[in-house]
Order: structure tokens, then sequence, then C-alpha cells
């Protein structure tokens, strides 16, 4: 999780919906949970990768997975697989 120069918290994270979603879905999701979210990529027609840009980014996320249309909201994090 790292810190902006505004001293809001950015994270990337990964939003499934429950339904297909569009662009205007995502700024609504913004508008309703008062976060800034950007689009990175649309994995699938209902999942996104955004970065998330709050004042706190474990409250964000909490509001995130409790908004209607929301079936999971989670950090984004890497994957690297095992040597050996």
């Amino acid at each position: 999780m790292a810190s902006a120069a505004d001293g809001r918290c950015q994270q990337r994270i990964i939003v499934t919906f429950t339904s297909v979603a569009e662009s205007d879905t995502v700024a609504a999701l913004a508008a309703s949970t008062a976060v800034k979210l950007n689009v990175v990529s649309r994995l699938l027609p209902t999942t996104y990768v955004l970065e998330l840009s709050a004042a706190d980014c474990n409250a964000a996320l909490l509001r995130l997975r409790g908004a209607a249309g929301v079936r999971a909201a989670e950090p984004d994090s890497r994957r690297v697989p095992h040597q050996g």
C-alpha cells in the first residue's frame, strides 16, 4: 500500500461485480462509496483492476465490499510461482 503526497493511501485492487459492469458502473461505485477509483484494466466483463485512492484504504475496502452490486473487492496481490 503506497501513500500519495497528499497523505491519501493508494492501492491496486480487484473488484468483481455481481453482473456485467461498464466504466459508468465503476464511476457510480466510486461516488456511492466516496473513494477515488481509476480503471487500470478490465479482466472479465464483471472484473476490474482498479487503482484506489482514499484517506484510509482499509475503510474504503470495507465500504466497497458492502456496496450494492459488488461480489468481492480485494487487494491485488501479485502471485509468483514457487521455485523448486
